[in-house]
């Protein structure tokens, strides 16, 4: 611990104990992903959804490249609006495509993606360095990952007001 110009600087225990990436997130959450194919049907799109139990999955190509991303809100939409039956359109008919797909890198803060994904309403993000696709994370990971940064800084200042770090 030092002081400078009258404020106190806590040295952290560990270099990543006060700031989290998208990087750091990953490797705790893991980098699987689950994609579906643009031309699949979306009663197929649909099943592989509550199968894996996720809210978006990835669309890409047999040659695994990015092309969109389709979450549970875009097949609730769409059934709402054309009041039909849905499940023989294909995805690409439904997904955001890689043109309006926001993305972000493992080198983004964690802060970052919290405001990207706010103020563009969106709950999935791709994570990608620079044109591999290496991850994606949810609002409720970006979620957790801020609630234990916030936990190691509560441990973190408790040990200063109880002098641990002399």
């Amino acid at each position: 611990m030092f002081c400078l110009h009258g404020t106190v600087i806590i040295r952290s225990k560990s270099p990543e104990a006060l700031m989290m990436n998208i990087e750091s997130l990953l490797s705790r959450k893991g980098r699987e992903v689950f994609y579906i194919h643009p031309d699949a049907p979306l009663s197929e799109c649909i099943a592989k959804l509550s199968d894996k139990q996720v809210g978006a999955l990835l669309v890409m190509d047999f040659k695994r490249e990015l092309l969109g991303i389709i979450s549970e809100r875009d097949i609730l939409r769409l059934a709402y609006a054309k009041q039909c039956q849905i499940c023989d359109i294909p995805v690409r008919q439904v997904m955001t495509p890689r043109q309006r797909l926001l993305v972000a890198t493992p080198q983004d803060s964690i802060e970052s993606v919290m405001e990207r994904m706010t103020t563009n309403r969106v709950r999935h993000l791709p994570i990608m360095e620079g044109e591999k696709l290496v991850g994606i994370v949810s609002i409720g990971d970006v979620v957790k990952g801020l609630l234990e940064m916030a936990k190691r800084e509560n441990e973190q200042m408790k040990d200063y007001v109880l002098g641990k770090y002399n």
